[in-house]
């Protein structure tokens, strides 16, 4: 009888453990594509000549009228804090770090959107919203 005991609960612990890599994998995969989804060229969608380019090796390129202004490295997060601030979390709330590869400040932005076709973006402590549109 207590061999199917041990059974039981060595089922049990196998179908845990099962579920938790599951679960790892599914989140590990979503912020994979979320990753990728912003991989490309952006243009801004208020002044044609602000232009950002994301790469999937993690440096994000600002440009302004074809000169390059800044190189940084960037990171796609849902967690709190962000740029030394704690925020406001949940399922829908992603943000975008950039932190310059030269001295290293960092800005932080809200992500609103993040598609095939839009990235619009809410800078943390300012009111205005940044629209890019993708190449």
């Amino acid at each position: 009888m207590k061999k199917v005991k041990d059974f039981n609960w060595n089922r049990k612990y196998v179908l845990l453990f099962c579920l938790v890599m599951f679960v790892a994998s599914s989140i590990a995969l979503i912020q994979y594509q979320q990753e990728n989804s912003i991989v490309g060229t952006w243009i801004s969608r208020d002044d044609a000549n602000n232009k950002w380019i994301f790469t999937s090796d993690k440096k994000a390129k600002s440009y302004y009228s074809n000169e390059l202004l800044d190189i940084y490295t960037y990171r796609l997060s849902t967690t709190s804090p962000q740029c030394g601030k704690q925020v406001q979390t949940g399922p829908h709330l992603e943000f975008l770090e950039l932190t310059d590869m030269d001295n290293g400040d960092q800005q932080c932005y809200y992500i609103n959107t993040l598609d095939d076709e839009h990235l619009s973006l809410s800078p943390f402590g300012r009111a205005n919203i940044l629209v890019f549109n993708r190449q």
